[in-house]
């Protein structure tokens, strides 16, 4: 290998964005693909991604970049009241932009009380951190009692209450006046414009062509495992991988900075921070039929059985994700490693899953099914969570030169545009270091970051 001044630790979006604004850069992944999470499988003539993967809220310098790369290879996704499906009992929940409709067609005097106590908790909101305290206040408590809740619970396995927001996540503390928060409500209501109906983004000819477009011609190293950092003071002067020494100039952590910072040295209160972050788990199902398409919607939650999952359908996305005359459904179930659900045999789940989705789709028995188990996928939004984060930043920081995504990064989640927008935050620090000329010659951004930096003013 040769001697690299940006080297980047892991290939996911961001990895490889940075990797992309910094050219020279050698971008090293220790499995052996490129992606992580962000990939497109292929199991004969079908495709499926891990998990469904959506661009929302495009806009800024990540959708910026992300158009300049797809070139116009994204399709557009409105929301409509087909989009997702809320699945309880054999029936229908529709989620729509106006909770008025939300379970019209169930119940209409239920959809009545969905507006009414939403519109309360608009004017009277609760004051708590919990992921129950932020439900009732967005949707109202009848909303959050007969759906949130059980989504909450089975999605993370952890009750709502339990659940907690980041302070600094917190939205901004309203007046406590009752008819001052009234007036401003209704102030709000009669200048707001119309509200546009949200659009989602997926690439195509699938999500896995945005891992793909990002890694051509870059300097990707598969199977290669840093193992441990050579430091001079508080710089990082080389890295052992795959038993072999590579100096660098600046070091780019491109995934969660705890399953980083044992290489830092890090104290033993450190270091049991990093360890006590808890994880939720995925169990990933996806059945092959002989029909044309399975369901009614690209989306859908069920959560009135044991098995809470969230179901959708590639070809719905895309074409040519499944052959003609035949369609996949994936389903997402989210866990803790502890649940009973996680210890189910294959069988055993793919039976309970069928017996659920036709419930409410009439579909042939699956001519064949892949079940893969994630048991680390995000971080679990308990008290500590923020404070813990912060401890691992505050200790990477003290190092000069490297460089890894921010506490709110870790709070948010790696969605895409996250991702991006941290890959062009951390590209703009290297420049700015080089240009203080803290040795060797100034690392010269691509085109593509010059483009982005000069439309954010930086």
């Amino acid at each position: 290998m040769s001697n690299p001044e940006v080297v980047i630790l892991g290939s996911g979006v961001m990895g490889l964005t940075v990797g992309r604004l910094l050219p020279g850069s050698v971008i090293l992944e220790k499995s052996s693909t490129v992606g992580g999470y962000s990939r497109t499988l292929q199991r004969n003539n079908f495709y499926f991604d891990i998990g469904l993967h959506l661009l929302p809220r495009m806009d800024g310098e990540a959708k910026g970049f992300l158009e300049s790369l797809l070139k116009g290879q994204l399709r557009e996704i409105p929301v409509s009241d087909g989009f997702q499906s809320f699945l309880r009992d054999g029936r229908h929940w529709h989620e729509i932009t106006k909770l008025s409709a939300a379970a019209a067609q169930v119940n209409p005097a239920l959809s009545l009380g969905f507006t009414l106590s939403h519109l309360f908790r608009k004017m009277l909101p609760k004051n708590g951190r919990t992921f129950k305290d932020r439900s009732i206040n967005h949707y109202g408590d009848l909303y959050y009692r007969f759906i949130a809740r059980a989504i909450m619970q089975k999605s993370s396995g952890i009750p709502p209450d339990q659940l907690f927001t980041p302070p600094s996540m917190l939205p901004k503390e309203k007046p406590r006046s009752f008819p001052l928060r009234l007036a401003r409500w209704a102030a709000r209501s009669f200048k707001r414009p119309p509200r546009k109906n949200p659009t989602f983004y997926y690439p195509l000819p699938r999500f896995g062509s945005l891992v793909e477009k990002l890694a051509e011609g870059l300097n990707v190293r598969v199977s290669s495992e840093v193992t441990q950092i050579h430091l001079s003071g508080r710089r990082v002067v080389s890295i052992e991988v795959n038993r072999q020494t590579v100096p660098c100039k600046h070091l780019v952590c491109a995934f969660p900075l705890q399953d980083f910072i044992h290489l830092l040295g890090p104290s033993r209160a450190i270091q049991k921070r990093a360890e006590t972050i808890r994880y939720g788990a995925m169990i990933y199902v996806v059945l092959f039929f002989s029909i044309p398409y399975a369901m009614r919607t690209l989306v859908a939650q069920s959560f009135g059985s044991e098995i809470f999952a969230t179901v959708f359908e590639p070809k719905r996305l895309a074409e040519g994700m499944a052959p003609p005359g035949e369609t996949s459904v994936c389903f997402e179930i989210r866990c803790l490693p502890e649940d009973p659900v996680w210890r189910n045999s294959d069988a055993d789940l793919v039976k309970r899953i069928l017996e659920d989705f036709r419930r409410y789709y009439e579909v042939p028995e699956p001519f064949d099914k892949v079940v893969f188990r994630l048991p680390r996928t995000a971080p679990i939004y308990d008290s500590d969570l923020e404070e813990n984060l912060q401890a691992l930043e505050d200790h990477a920081s003290s190092f000069a030169n490297i460089h890894f995504p921010t506490v709110r990064y870790g709070l948010v989640g790696p969605n895409t545009n996250n991702s991006v927008g941290e890959a062009l935050r951390i590209a703009r620090r290297i420049q700015s270091m080089d240009s203080l000329d803290l040795g060797g010659q100034p690392h010269r951004l691509s085109e593509d970051a010059k483009i982005q930096m000069g439309k954010s003013g930086a």
